[in-house]
């Protein structure tokens, strides 16, 4: 009869040592799950703020090389009123020749500043 307990009572520590080693590994599997999806979804915004950050040097980059060529215009045309400070008649509103940009000298300027010769190299 304590042999009959003793298998039973094997049979019950058994029984429950395997319950718990499937709940423990569903609830491993459950985690494993949820860290492949926080992983996931840390590597898409890892990338969206790269795209971001590439889109905002690009802005930058254009506002440079345009604040660049309008500085060249001013120093290359004299700003208009003789005086070498630039200027002109700008509250009028006409705009001076120098502060229309010229298309042509500004894609060319802007290839040679990408090309890594600057914006205000020698030609």
């Amino acid at each position: 009869m304590v042999a009959r307990h003793e298998c039973s009572r094997e049979n019950a520590v058994a029984a429950a040592h395997m319950e718990a080693a499937v709940a423990v590994a569903a609830r491993v599997a459950a985690l494993e799950a949820e860290l492949a999806d926080a992983r996931g979804a840390l590597r898409s915004a890892h990338e969206q703020r790269a795209e971001l950050e590439r889109n905002m040097r690009q802005a930058f980059m254009r506002g440079v090389c345009a604040l660049n060529m309008e500085a060249m215009n001013v120093m290359n045309h004299g700003g208009g009123d003789g005086d070498g400070r630039g200027g002109g008649d700008v509250g009028n509103g006409d705009a001076p020749d120098s502060l229309v940009p010229d298309h042509d000298a500004m894609s060319s300027d802007v290839s040679d500043f990408v090309g890594g010769r600057g914006a205000m190299a020698p030609r």
